[in-house]
This record gives C-alpha cells, structure tokens and sequence, in this order.
C-alpha cells in the first residue's frame, strides 16, 4: 500500500451546501483568501485530496477540481509522489487592512493619482435613494408580478432562433431598425408624434439619454433651466458635468417659463417635463409650451422634453407631446420602457431634429457601442405583435383601481396625518406634511417599518419650508395596500411631528 501524503489540515474551509455558489468556487476562495492574506504561507503541503474531502464532507472529485484550478491560476503546484504544496513563487504579502481603515485613509489622503475635476465630484455624490429595495410604497415602481414574462421568453427565443447569428453581434450605434420603426409607429399613434425612424436613436436608458445631449449641446458654465422641485439624478448630473443650473418654480401649469425667459433667457439648454412633472405630478400647459418653444428658437437654445409616464393618464386621452408641435426643431425627446415595461431592461430612445443626427450616433456609438441586440429585437416584436399595446391598457386599468383605492384609504386613514394628492397621471402621489417638517427625518422613521418613501426635499435644490412624501400606488397590490397603509398611518401617528420640525 503506498504512503498517505498528509498535509496541514485546512480548518478554515467551511462549506454551505444551500449556498447559490457552487461547492467548488466556495472551497477555490477559501483558500485562494487564505493564501493572499498569509494564513497559510508559501510552501506548505496541502493535504491530499481524498483527505481534504473527507474533512469536509464534499466528493473526492470536488477538491480535485479546487487544486487543478489554483494550480492553473498559480496559487498551487503539485509535486509528483509528494503532493500539493502553495507555490513558493508568490511574493511575501501583507495582509490587507480592513476595508473600513483603508476608505478613511483614502478619505484624509490625496491620491497619489488624483482624479479629474468631474471624476472628484462623482466621487463626492451620495448613493441615489433609488437603489432601495422594492417595498409598499416605494415610488417609480410598476407592477413586477403583472409582466407576461413567459411571453417575453417566448419572443426572445423565438428571435435567437430565427437570426442567431446576426442577434449576438454588435447592431448599428442608432439601434435595431425594426425596433426604431415599432417605436416611430408606436409615438404617431399614441403621442401624435409622427418622425422617420431615422431620428430616432436607441441608447442604454433616459439617463444615459440626458448625459449625452448634455454633454453635446451645452459647454461648461453654460446655463440650464430646470424645475424645482424635479429631478435629483438630473440635478445632480448637470452639476457634476460643470453646467449651471437656473432653478425654476414649478407652478400648478408648470414650470415657470416666463420667469426663466425674463431673468436667464440666455440659457442654453431647458429641460422639462411637460406631460408630467415629477415629483409633483403637474401638466405644462399649452400656452407655457408655446412661450418655451418661442424662446428655444429666438435663443437657438434646446429643449429636452423627458416624455415621463405619459402612458399612464386617468382621466382622458394622453396628451400629444411637446416634440409634437415643434415647427422649431428645438426639440429633444426622451423616452424610456423602464416604466411602462421594466428597469432592467436598459433601453431608452431620443427622438432628434435632423441636424443632430450624425454628432449623437457618432457619440453613442463612441461611448456604448450598441444596445444588447437581441433584446432590442425582442422588444421589437413585442410591440409590433400587439403586446405592449395590450399590456400597456392592461396596467392602465389595474393602476387606476389602485389609485382609486389608495385615494380612499388615504382619506380613511391618513386624514390629519398627510394631506394626501394624487394627480390624474403617473404611479406616485405626494403626501404633505405640516409646513416645516423634516420629510427625511420622517422617510427614516417609515423605513424602520419597512415603508419606503421619498423625502420631497430630496428634488429640492433651494430651501422650502414644504415638506412632503412621495409615494407610489403602482407597484403595491390591493392587499397588501391595505395593511400597508394602516401601518403608515400608525407609523405617522406614533412619530412626534413636531420633533421633526427642521428648526427643533
């Protein structure tokens, strides 16, 4: 019988059978870690394989595999009728500092290699709120467990199987042409939008949308209108990029235009929302949007016009949008699917005037190359078969009755508590405090109870003593409404107010 190799015992390998990673790569890290960070040194014998699996309860095979793998990365080296010993190659390491002393030292010490000036500002911003996990009533959120996800499938198997080949390479930097053709059909016939297919161009979502043309049609220093309260992410961006921005009320027609044209109507770029502002839920009215695009035109500035939850209108028909009645060619429309369809699916559009053509496909074929292809054509056909329309009425309707019923369980629960308004469009709705409350300090308290809000003053760029939450009805099911709403309102009704009043 041949000599067993013994090696030191490995004690530190621990296994979770349930775990969603593999055996193999849990038991690879563990000793790959082990090796970095010095507990064990270079040199040493591992114990054989049939050892090491019966210490910790895996097959034979199972750690065969481990040691293959590290010995092929360079961690390992096997020795014939010796056995398996951590390579003597690697260099003498210092075991890492904790991750929570290394980011204050990066935090007190310039870098060696410092950043740009935009990089640092990035550097600077706080996580967006929007990565909070889905809970009641979490805003922006649409109906998840509504998707038809197995018809997705179907579509995006059926398209890799009919034109593989041509649906896992790189597609065109404007996008999918069958695509850009369903969504030229789709804005004519449910936003009066009529444009060739060649204006419009397919990008990685609105965000990626907004940066682009800022990035094209402003410079450094230069102005841009945008409503306040309004979007943080945007705000945020503008900044960062080094635009100035002029903050313009939002009153209950919209933004305030006249006030932007009087005191900076030099302003190179206006970005709006007219079909539907958020936060506030408001509509631009038609002579406002007039005023906007005259000014666009006199100024030869932009407008974009960020198209938000225009699908979802309770009372009549969608409104045309403001692209629609452009005879100035000042217009940059952005739409996106992560409302209507979902947020991970990462496709968004412009729809540009045919001078800016060329300089924003040049530019996103430059930075993004192409949206996923295949999921393109999956969208495509989704939408020319019938079903976007289709799911589109169908969520319609299932969040009307869901505003319905969050506006009366508002009205029997929350009374005294918020002064509840949910306008006739969108999947939010505001919740005014008493004038000088810290919404934040409030938001914190419903996120203990597993209620997720937005603090109105998050839109906010200048002080306002109004204070607010914003809700979504949306994504939150009837019952789960119910009982939710009830432990808002106990939640409100065991807060002290007052102790979050912003002078306390």
């Amino acid at each position: 019988m041949s000599r067993m190799i013994k090696g030191a015992p490995l004690l530190f390998v621990k296994v979770e059978k349930l775990a969603v990673t593999p055996i193999y790569r849990q038991i690879e890290g563990q000793i790959r870690n082990a090796i970095l960070t010095g507990i064990i040194k270079p040199g040493l014998r591992l114990p054989a394989s049939r050892v090491l699996a019966r210490d910790i309860g895996v097959s034979r095979p199972t750690i065969v595999q481990v040691y293959e793998y590290l010995s092929f990365e360079g961690f390992l080296e096997t020795r014939r009728g010796a056995g398996t010993f951590v390579s003597r190659t690697l260099p003498n390491y210092i075991p890492p500092k904790s991750i929570q002393q290394e980011s204050t030292e990066l935090r007190n010490n310039p870098a060696t290699n410092p950043l740009s000036i935009i990089g640092a500002k990035f550097a600077d911003l706080k996580p967006s709120m929007n990565r909070a996990p889905f809970a009641a009533f979490l805003p922006n959120v649409p109906a998840f467990d509504q998707f038809p996800i197995s018809r997705w499938q179907k579509i995006r198997s059926r398209c890799l199987r009919l034109n593989r080949t041509n649906l896992l390479g790189y597609e065109d930097s404007a996008g999918f042409m069958p695509l850009r053709c369903s969504i030229a059909e789709y804005l004519a016939v449910h936003r009066g939008d009529h444009c060739n297919p060649e204006q419009i161009l397919i990008v990685p979502g609105a965000t990626f949308a907004f940066h682009l043309a800022v990035m094209l049609l402003t410079n450094p220093g230069d102005k841009v209108w945008l409503e306040d309260p309004g979007p943080d992410g945007v705000r945020l961006m503008l900044k960062t990029l080094g635009r100035k921005v002029i903050n313009l009320d939002v009153e209950r027609d919209g933004m305030d235009v006249m006030g932007g044209i009087s005191k900076h109507g030099d302003a190179r770029l206006a970005f709006t929302m007219p079909s539907r502002q958020h936060p506030l839920g408001v509509t631009l009215s038609l002579t406002k949007r007039l005023t906007l695009l005259d000014w666009a035109q006199k100024n030869k500035s932009w407008i974009i016009e960020d198209d938000y939850d225009s699908e979802f209108r309770y009372s009549g028909r969608p409104l045309a949008s403001m692209r629609s009645i452009d005879t100035t060619k000042s217009v940059i429309y952005v739409g996106t699917f992560s409302k209507s369809l979902f947020p991970s699916l990462r496709i968004g559009y412009l729809v540009l005037p045919e001078s800016l053509i060329r300089a924003f496909r040049n530019a996103t074929g430059t930075m993004a190359r192409s949206v996923s292809t295949l999921d393109q054509a999956t969208l495509a056909q989704f939408i020319t078969e019938g079903h976007f329309s289709a799911y589109i009425r169908q969520m319609h309707s299932l969040y009307s009755s869901r505003r319905v019923l969050f506006t009366e369980l508002a009205k029997q629960k929350l009374s005294g508590l918020l002064d509840v308004e949910v306008p006739d469009s969108g999947m939010n709705a505001i919740g005014w405090l008493p004038l000088g409350t810290n919404d934040t300090a409030i938001c914190e308290k419903l996120r203990d109870a597993g209620l997720y809000t937005f603090p109105l003053s998050l839109f906010r760029d200048r002080p306002s003593n109004r204070a607010g939450l914003v809700m979504g009805f949306a994504g939150t099911n009837e019952v789960e409404m119910r009982k939710k709403i009830a432990l808002l309102a106990a939640v409100l009704e065991n807060s002290d107010i007052s102790q979050c009043m912003e002078n306390s």
